[in-house]
C-alpha cells in the first residue's frame, strides 16, 4: 500500500486495538430516533463481516488508491503495476443481467445498470458512460468508489452511519456517486426523489423466513426456581455451534441465569410470569450490532424452555439446540463418492 501512497492505511484485523486510534472515526448507529457512539471494538467482528476483510484508510489514501486505477498503475512516474496488466483487472469475467438504476421503459431512457464483475470490480454503465466501481462494507461503517475512465472522473464516499447499506437510516451511496457525477459533468443532478430507492427495511421483511432457535433438553423439566440446575448446560448444533446456559457469577444466591452464544451473544436470563421463559437481557455490545443491521427488533430476545424451547420467533423454521450435544452426538451426514457431481445416469 505504501508504493501507491496508501501511507496511512492498515489492514483491519480481530486483534487490532481501534478503539485506541486517534485519528479514528467516531462510528454512529440510531436507536429510538437519535445517534448512539458504536463500539469500535466491534469492528474485530470480522467473521460476521459480508466481505473477506477491510483495511482502515484515510480520505487522502483512498484518493492516492483511486489516482492509482484511474492511471492504470502508474503513481507519478513509476509503472507500479503493467498497463496490461490493470486493463485485465477491469475486464468482464461474469455478466450480470441485473440493473441498479432501473430498467430501460422507452427510446429516451439512459442506459444504466451492471454490465458483470471484472477481478474484484463492478463495471456498469451510467446514462451510457462506464463506470468501474467497488465498495466497502463493515456497518456501521460504508463506503464506496466509483471511477467514469472516459470522463477521468473519480469519486470515492465514505460513511461512519447510521447502518446498513438500504435501510430505514440510509441512502445507499452508489446514489450519491451518481448525483455528484451529474454535477461535475455539468449535467443537472438527479433529484433527491428520484435517488431514493425502493429498498424493505428489515421491518418490512417477512420475518417468517428468519429461524428461530430451540433447545431440547433430554430430561424432564421440574418447576423453575428449585430446579435450575436441568437448565444448566451446553447446547450443541452441528452447524452453528455451542449454547451454553449457566450461572451468573455476579449473582451469589445462584438464581440467576445467563446466556452465552459466542463473544458477544452473552446475556443474563429474566424470568417471565410463565414458567421456563426467559427474556435475554444483553450484557455485550451487541445491541450496537443489531440496531446498526436494522435489526433491533432482536433487542428482546425470548428463550422457553421446554422439551423443545424456542428463542425469539415463535411459528417459524428453527434451529435445534440439543443439551449435552456435540458434534460426535449428531447423525453422521450421509455421503458416498458418488453423492456429489453429475449421477451416473447423467453421465452417461
Amino acid at each position: 500500500m505504501q508504493e501507491i501512497g496508501m501511507k496511512s492505511a492498515s489492514i483491519l484485523d480481530k486483534d487490532g486495538r481501534f478503539e485506541e486510534l486517534e485519528d479514528m472515526s467516531v462510528a454512529y448507529y440510531v436507536k429510538d430516533g437519535a445517534p448512539q457512539v458504536f463500539s469500535p471494538k466491534l469492528l474485530r467482528r470480522l467473521h460476521s463481516a459480508l466481505a473477506a476483510g477491510g483495511i482502515i484508510a484515510s480520505p487522502t489514501d483512498m484518493a492516492n488508491y483511486l489516482r492509482f486505477h484511474m492511471n492504470l498503475g502508474r503513481v507519478g512516474e513509476r509503472q507500479v503495476i503493467p498497463e496490461n496488466v490493470m486493463l485485465r483487472i477491469y475486464t468482464i469475467s461474469n455478466s450480470a443481467s441485473a440493473s441498479l438504476f432501473g430498467k430501460i421503459s422507452s427510446e429516451s431512457d439512459p442506459v444504466n445498470g451492471n454490465l458483470g464483475y471484472s477481478l474484484g470490480f463492478i463495471v456498469g454503465l451510467y446514462d451510457g458512460w462506464e463506470f468501474i466501481a467497488h465498495g466497502g462494507y463493515l456497518p456501521p461503517f460504508a463506503s464506496v468508489m466509483f471511477s467514469f475512465p472516459k470522463k477521468n472522473i473519480g469519486i470515492f464516499i465514505a460513511s461512519n452511519g447510521p447502518g446498513i447499506i438500504g435501510g430505514k437510516n440510509d441512502l445507499p451511496l452508489e446514489y450519491l456517486v451518481i448525483f455528484i457525477f451529474d454535477i461535475l459533468r455539468g449535467k443537472v443532478a438527479t433529484s433527491k426523489k428520484n435517488l431514493r430507492p425502493n429498498f424493505k427495511t428489515a421491518h418490512e421483511f417477512d420475518l417468517s423466513i428468519l429461524p428461530s432457535i430451540e433447545l431440547e433438553l433430554q430430561n424432564g423439566l421440574r418447576h423453575r426456581g428449585r430446579e435450575l440446575d436441568d437448565l444448566i448446560g451446553l447446547y450443541g448444533h452441528a452447524v452453528h455451534g455451542d449454547l451454553f446456559v449457566l450461572y451468573d457469577e455476579s449473582d451469589d444466591s445462584n438464581q440467576t441465569l445467563k446466556m452465552k452464544y459466542g463473544e458477544y451473544g452473552v446475556g443474563r436470563l429474566l424470568p417471565q410470569e410463565q414458567d421456563f421463559i426467559y427474556t435475554v437481557e444483553f450484557t455485550t455490545d451487541i445491541l450496537h450490532h443489531f440496531y446498526t443491521y436494522d435489526a433491533d427488533f432482536l433487542a428482546e430476545l425470548d428463550l422457553r424452555f421446554e422439551k423443545l424451547a424456542i428463542i425469539a420467533f415463535t411459528g417459524v423454521p428453527v434451529l435445534k439446540f440439543v443439551k449435552d450435544a456435540d458434534l460426535g452426538s449428531f447423525p453422521p451426514i450421509p455421503w458416498s463418492p458418488e453423492s456429489c457431481g453429475p449421477s451416473n445416469e447423467h453421465s452417461r
